[in-house]
Formats: structure tokens, C-alpha cells, sequence
């Protein structure tokens, strides 16, 4: 028999998967889209790293960024040393954030508005961030880049 298996969970619990038959996936969806809310978890990518670049995640202490870590917490954060260079990408394909040398980039917020926009609030601290970002499909979406000087 073919089954397919289903993550089932309440926010902030430990999900439990349980499997279906196949022809019960109508019904599986019907029932998570009824009983449980979704949390969506938003996450910045590091997609390139050249040089020494460090993170910091969840107040820890910094150690060095891999290509494939996510930042996904308030307080995450990415720092490039001298001659380091660092390449993110937003987790909706919606554009790349270029970090220069010697530049510290923070998560001030990062969400999912209840009008399904994905908002993200960054602190660039120190240092140059060149965003190339594609036109939001979500009016309640939003980038906003923070400095200490404005």
C-alpha cells in the first residue's frame, strides 16, 4: 500500500508525523487545514561565503558562516571581517542581499503577517548591503533595512 506521511503539530510542540493511504489525502488535508494553524518559518539563507564571515544565531556565541545556514531568529546575526564577502538570499526567492567587508547585518523582525505578506525588518549596524529584490506578489509584504543613521 502507498502512504504518505503527514507533519502534524501545534505551534511550539514537538510535531508528531502520522501516515495515510494515499487515497485518504483529501480527507488527511481536509483535517489539517481544519484543526491545526500553521506556522510558517521564515528564514534569510547564507547562499556565498569568501573570506572570513561569522554568525551569531539565537544570542550564542559567533562561529564561522556555512554556505546553507539560516538566520531565522530575532537577534540572528552575520558579520563579515576584512576582505570577507557574504551572499544572502531571502527564503521567498524574492531577492539577494550582498553583504561588502567589515559589515554586520541583524534580524530585527522577521514574519508572516496575517494578511500572508512576509516581512522582514533588518539592522545593517556597520558596513554596505547591495538588495536586489523582485517586485512583491504580496502587497503586505515588505524589506526594510535599518542604519544607525537613519
Amino acid at each position: 500500500m502507498n502512504l504518505f506521511a503527514l507533519e502534524v503539530g501545534l505551534i511550539g510542540e514537538p510535531a508528531v508525523f502520522q501516515a495515510y493511504p494515499i487515497s485518504a489525502i483529501p480527507q488527511a488535508m481536509a483535517v489539517a487545514d481544519t484543526s491545526l494553524r500553521l506556522q510558517v518559518l521564515r528564514a534569510i539563507d547564507v547562499s556565498a561565503v569568501t573570506g572570513t564571515v561569522l554568525v551569531r544565531l539565537g544570542g550564542g556565541t559567533s562561529e564561522p558562516a556555512q554556505v546553507g545556514q539560516r538566520l531565522q531568529k530575532i537577534g540572528d546575526s552575520i558579520e563579515t571581517q576584512a576582505g570577507a564577502k557574504a551572499v544572502l538570499t531571502l527564503d521567498t526567492q524574492a531577492g539577494t542581499i550582498e553583504l561588502a567587508p567589515n559589515t554586520l547585518l541583524r534580524i530585527q523582525h522577521i514574519a508572516v503577517s496575517p494578511k500572508g505578506g512576509y516581512q522582514t525588518q533588518l539592522f545593517l549596524e556597520r558596513g554596505q548591503a547591495k538588495v536586489k529584490v523582485k517586485k512583491f506578489e504580496n502587497l503586505d509584504s515588505s524589506l526594510e533595512i535599518q542604519t544607525p543613521a537613519g
